[in-house]
């Protein structure tokens, strides 16, 4: 059973038709304010980040080194002192034996989904101009089911951009 007294939280850039970018690293940089956004909900999480293989790569150089970084995957990179692997097959009991530990997701769409029933809080940042061009979209399905269960605790929407922070009820 998993623990949901700690947080597991998620931090998502979206366009406005709910696409994420394919690659991992257009979003997260689509400005100095998306990037001080990430930035700053990463360090309020006091935790740990859980990412797939192509955002740790994509995203290495600038996560903060002083955190403790999971990686599932099935992959073999090369990681710091502070990465470690986490098998996909293993990803659920992973969660499940780290209920002591506040949880930050920061991508990818796979580990969103994977652990998409879990999550208790999620940073977003929507995109309003919709100069990206996505292949992967959040299903409908999922953003409804956010919207029902969760409630709003802050919006902010300036310069093309809507920050909100939606809490499960």
């Amino acid at each position: 059973m998993i623990n949901t007294k700690r947080t597991v939280s998620a931090s998502i850039i979206l366009s406005e038709d709910y696409g994420m970018d394919d690659n991992g690293c257009n979003l997260v940089v689509y400005s100095k304010k998306t990037q001080a956004w990430f930035d700053r909900t990463m360090r309020m999480r006091n935790g740990i980040l859980l990412m797939g293989h192509n955002t740790y790569k994509q995203l290495f150089s600038i996560l903060p080194e002083d955190y403790m970084k999971y990686v599932v995957t099935n992959n073999e990179i090369t990681y710091d002192e502070k990465s470690f692997k986490i098998n996909i097959s293993d990803s659920l009991s992973w969660l499940s034996d780290h209920s002591h530990m506040n949880v930050h997701i920061i991508g990818g769409y796979y580990t969103y989904m994977t652990y998409w029933k879990y999550i208790n809080m999620f940073y977003i940042a929507t995109v309003l101009d919709k100069k990206i061009n996505s292949n992967l979209y959040i299903e409908r399905d999922y953003m409804e089911e956010m919207e029902s269960n969760f409630e709003q605790t802050f919006c902010k929407e300036s310069d093309n951009l809507e920050l909100r922070i939606m809490v499960r009820k």
